[in-house]
């Protein structure tokens, strides 16, 4: 089975971290009420985080670790695709290089947070229209929100060319 490669906004990664972890807990307090003994108060689930460690390799594998870096840079939040998990919204919070990077070998360890309420992306984002910049194609935009180019071009039937989008052309995202 192949599984479908890690995105985080634009960037996709070459070949997935070697180890992902996804964790989120509950979120409970106990309170002691006179007479009454305690009393667990329930705050609901939290926002998941996602940590991973991988290697970028070969000739270009500063190249993909600075690109990754370029994600960080950027303020807003973006949707996190991980293999076999519905995506999500979240902010890129932490990236590391581990040990000395040796000519192609890059060894590097990320942090994600969940940014709002625990949805999946395809909730929040049916309905969004995307406006196209230059270079844009239904392929691309698909993979960006995690639809398939069917389901694009049955919510934009003026759609007839999926290859080529005008620069400002606005496409409905199912």
């Amino acid at each position: 089975m192949k599984l479908q490669p890690m995105k985080y906004g634009e960037y996709v990664w070459p070949h997935n971290p070697e180890h992902l972890t996804v964790s989120c807990r509950r979120a409970v307090r106990e309170l002691q009420a006179p007479f009454a003994g305690s009393i667990l108060q329930d705050y609901g689930v939290q926002k998941r985080v996602v940590e991973g460690e991988g290697e970028f390799y070969g000739a270009d594998c500063i190249g993909q670790f600075q690109k990754l870096y370029g994600e960080l840079e950027k303020t807003e939040r973006a949707v996190l695709t991980l293999p076999n998990v519905p995506p999500f919204f979240v902010r890129f919070v932490t990236l590391e290089l581990i040990g000395n990077p040796e000519p192609d070998l890059v060894r590097y360890h990320f942090v994600f947070w969940e940014d709002g309420a625990a949805e999946t992306a395809g909730n929040l984002l049916s309905g969004q229209v995307h406006e196209c910049r230059e270079g844009d194609d239904l392929w691309r935009i698909a993979a960006y929100y995690s639809v398939t180019v069917q389901q694009l071009l049955d919510k934009n039937p003026a759609i007839r060319w999926p290859n080529y989008l005008r620069e400002g052309e606005r496409v409905v995202i199912p």
